[in-house]
């Protein structure tokens, strides 16, 4: 299935692939020590479904010990094929506390 994704810190929307990378690359660097994530509204229109979410999270750096807040707001698009349903576009990120 096609997926594409814009977070708040790329200049251009990315393909499922590359996100995937940058995801691993996280993983590699980051490690969470706490994560709250909650579901702000879900709006299905027939197939299609819009859903808001939000989040806030602590990550430490594996390598130096630092740990760091973030928060943000993700937007998912989802289609539904059958009995699944399949992600199909995001835009989000972590957003600036100030």
């Amino acid at each position: 299935m096609y997926c594409i994704g814009w977070s708040y810190q790329a200049n251009v929307p990315v393909e499922k692939d590359v996100t995937g990378k940058y995801v691993n690359l996280g993983m590699k660097a980051f490690e969470p020590v706490f994560t709250n994530r909650i579901p702000l509204s879900i709006h299905v229109y027939h197939d299609f479904a819009v859903a808001d979410n939000t989040f806030h999270q602590i990550v430490g750096n594996k390598e130096s010990g630092e740990v760091k807040e973030e928060q943000g707001r993700w937007t998912d698009i989802l289609m539904k094929d059958g009995d699944k349903w399949y992600l199909v576009a995001d835009h989000g990120g972590s957003v600036d506390k100030d």
